[in-house]
């Protein structure tokens, strides 16, 4: 086992630049912030995996050899449309949707999933209004969602992360869930 964290997303990456993926450079942008270190250097400990889809995101969690390669695993899907997938009512809560997501054996509890409320246009949108602009019309394509993100990582100040991961209560979970992990494994 590597003493890596991976994390495993439900979308997909824009066609352009695999290295950019906008969603995991904003997530080390906000981890780095927060433990005072250099966004580059975490990226050699913590990887990216874009699922293509929940049901990929889900496949890839029951994957038996995915934690054999990770220390830690995090799985992040939006909570708008993951319940039908695991075959859950609407009316379930977190919980059971995470039970849901969660591998059968003694390591499951090495793969954390989370919600993300509710979705991704969630962030791009406290973005935009941080940012004092006009509010997104429409989903973006992947490569606008980067455009976004990596335009506010790279302009943001350190306050404007803290104020997103305030204001995306489940981004600020996810952002907590990997500071624990790269301290728990001294990265």
């Amino acid at each position: 086992m590597s003493p890596r964290i991976q994390i495993l997303y439900e979308d997909k990456l824009s066609p352009s630049n695999p290295k950019n993926f906008g969603p995991h450079v904003l997530v080390l942008a906000c981890v780095a912030e927060r433990l005072g270190r250099d966004r580059s250097l975490l990226s050699s400990h913590v990887t990216a995996y874009a699922c293509k889809g929940v049901d990929r995101l889900l496949q890839r969690c029951q994957d038996p050899n995915l934690l054999d390669g990770y220390a830690r695993v995090l799985a992040l899907c939006d909570d708008d449309e993951i319940r039908p997938h695991v075959k859950l009512p609407a009316t379930a809560c977190k919980l059971q949707v995470v039970a849901a997501m969660r591998p059968r054996g003694e390591d499951a509890r090495r793969l954390q999933p989370v919600l993300l409320a509710a979705n991704l246009e969630t962030v791009l949108d406290a973005i935009v209004e941080i940012r004092g602009e006009d509010p997104l019309t429409s989903k973006p394509r992947p490569p606008e969602r980067d455009r976004i993100l990596l335009g506010f990582v790279h302009r943001a100040a350190p306050e404007q992360l803290r104020e997103l991961t305030q204001r995306v209560a489940s981004l600020g979970y996810l952002i907590g869930k990997l500071e624990r992990a790269i301290v728990e494994l001294k990265l």
